[in-house]
């Protein structure tokens, strides 16, 4: 068994490092575009811009080399991983390790609400439930946790202007398809899952082979909106889609039912955080192709595989 505490400290300072030192860079970018005569002239015209969230996350990504999605599934496993920690030995930590504790996860929300990906911020907050959810011995408190969660996400909507509009853009008017005068990251989207549904209908068995996917996909792309898709080479936008498309049935099954084994054996021996992150990455795989990139294969692989032997149970609260 891993070192849990080992790995969440450093993990946190880690991704709280490379993400500050990201947003300082945007803040200095974006300051240097507000005055009388630049392209904002106050605060008030930058944040309200329809675009500032994008190019925030535009600007940190350009900076750190690292997609906003993925920098928010390091902070969200960051997230669990203290968590964890905080349940499990509550009755043991004095009030200055608490306190720790609780600005390190608070700190670590903000910065997920500032990068402003919707799927990761979610399956963190689904992901926390899990965990207070079994630690809990009265399970009646959990309504007292999903209260905070929905006053965490209310504050970050009030105070943080990035994360506040991409939520907007999420409406039943954008599950309509994009065209080239009106589209955002959520419409294009049903485009993807269109053309992605078609390729999976006509091939679900067998699938068409990982290598003949994009090629299939920009095709359908193209009969939708050129000008929108057009050398874009948007994948399926979800890792159980693309497993299903290049491999058949079977591709999707077999990720669904590791994180399923890995997660039963766990609870079995009360090791909660496997599940917790097992949710986290299931509600990531449905939105991104995690899997594809080195920035996602490898946490999956490192803490699905750290847990996936576990045979002994965890030392329980004290």
């Amino acid at each position: 068994m891993i070192k849990r505490e080992e790995s969440s400290t450093q993990l946190y300072f880690s991704t709280f490092a490379i993400i500050f030192y990201g947003l300082i860079n945007v803040v200095i970018k974006l300051l240097n575009n507000l005055g009388p005569d630049k392209f904002w002239k106050t605060p008030g015209d930058m944040v309200s811009d329809p675009s500032f969230a994008f190019l925030i996350r535009t600007a940190f990504e350009k900076t750190v080399k690292l997609h906003p999605t993925y920098a928010s599934i390091f902070l969200g496993i960051t997230i669990l991983l203290l968590l964890d920690q905080l349940l499990r030995k509550f009755q043991s930590l004095n009030w200055n390790q608490k306190f720790l504790f609780y600005s390190s996860i608070s700190i670590a929300l903000l910065l997920q609400g500032i990068l402003a990906s919707r799927t990761p911020f979610m399956a963190t907050m689904l992901g926390a439930f899990l965990l207070f959810f079994f630690h809990l011995k009265k399970k009646i408190y959990g309504l007292y946790v999903i209260a905070g969660m929905a006053l965490i996400t209310l504050t970050l909507a009030v105070f943080v202007p990035s994360f506040s509009s991409r939520f907007k853009e999420i409406s039943i008017t954008n599950t309509q398809l994009p065209t080239g005068s009106h589209e955002n990251s959520f419409n294009i989207r049903t485009g993807i899952y269109k053309c992605s549904m078609e390729l999976i209908s006509d091939h679900w068995f067998w699938g068409v082979g990982p290598g003949n996917v994009q090629a299939m996909l920009n095709t359908c792309y193209n009969e939708i909106s050129k000008v929108v898709y057009e050398n874009k080479n948007y994948n399926t936008h979800n890792q159980f889609l693309d497993y299903w498309a290049g491999l058949g049935f079977l591709g999707p099954l077999s990720l669904i039912l590791i994180l399923l084994y890995n997660s039963y054996k766990n609870v079995k021996i009360k090791n909660y955080i496997v599940p917790a992150l097992s949710v986290l990455f299931l509600i990531g795989l449905f939105t991104e192709n995690l899997l594809t990139r080195q920035n996602g294969i490898v946490p999956f692989a490192y803490f699905i595989s750290c847990y996936f032997f576990s045979s002994s149970p965890q030392s329980s609260r004290k």
